[in-house]
């Protein structure tokens, strides 16, 4: 962003460009039998309102690129923060799958003693199974959606290292 209004800035500076002056030499040997030497200088220049409108375009540039570096900016930070919030809401969604988790497992286990102990039938433990497994499934997808947010993350922030953020 800064390298793109510096480089505004140095054409700025350059909108006032003069064409070189031409020096010419002739010896012209037809006069009479002496040498004639010519001295020649040569100098173009624009029309005065091209500098002015050249100057004021190059001003308009090194705004434009001012602008559109705070608009560079204000993305990134927005892109960041929504990065953030994403990869909090699916650590948070691991988090509750977790607690689901150990809940299911807890009425496996129950299901499995009452169906030893012949108080339900083994509809009840297969269920509760089911529903065991429908958790583990969603944990997996989860753990994939926290992996590909953090990836994100360490993408815009420009970071190659594991990411430590406080679980408060």
């Amino acid at each position: 962003v800064n390298l793109s209004v510096e480089q505004s800035k140095s054409l700025k500076r350059a909108a006032f460009d003069l064409p070189k002056t031409e020096v010419t030499l002739t010896q012209d040997p037809t006069s009479g039998g002496n040498m004639d030497n010519g001295l020649g200088i040569t100098q173009s220049i624009a029309w005065p309102g091209l500098y002015s409108n050249q100057r004021k375009l190059a001003g308009q540039q090194v705004k434009l690129a001012e602008h559109s570096g705070r608009l560079t900016q204000a993305e990134v930070i927005r892109q960041v923060r929504s990065a953030w919030y994403a990869y909090l809401l699916s650590r948070e969604m691991l988090h509750v799958l977790n607690y689901q988790d150990s809940i299911y497992n807890g009425f496996v286990q129950r299901a499995t003693v009452r169906v030893k102990t012949g108080e339900a039938s083994n509809l009840e433990l297969i269920s509760a199974k089911n529903k065991c497994q429908e958790v583990q499934t969603l944990k997996i997808g989860a753990r994939a959606d926290l992996n590909t947010n953090e990836l994100t993350l360490k993408r815009l922030l420009n970071t190659t290292k594991s990411l430590l953020i406080a679980e408060s």
